[in-house]
């Protein structure tokens, strides 16, 4: 067995590896990110609610039907 080409094949995986692992942390933040961006969206979307509400209670409290 060549010991300079295992130790090259060897480094060789190390560094696609650690590429891996970064990319999948890079992922990770992104994903985390966009969690954070979400919850704000909620957040927001929840608070408008509760205003519009507050300031017309009475719109959505009742359902006309025709028939």
């Amino acid at each position: 067995m060549n010991v300079a080409a295992a130790s090259t094949g060897l480094s060789q995986v190390q560094v696609q590896q650690s590429a891996n692992v970064k990319v999948l942390k890079m992922a990770m933040e992104s994903a985390e990110m966009q969690q954070e961006m979400l919850k704000e969206m909620i957040r927001a979307d929840a608070s408008v609610s509760n205003m519009e509400q507050s300031v017309m209670p009475h719109l959505g409290a009742a359902l006309d039907m025709y028939l």
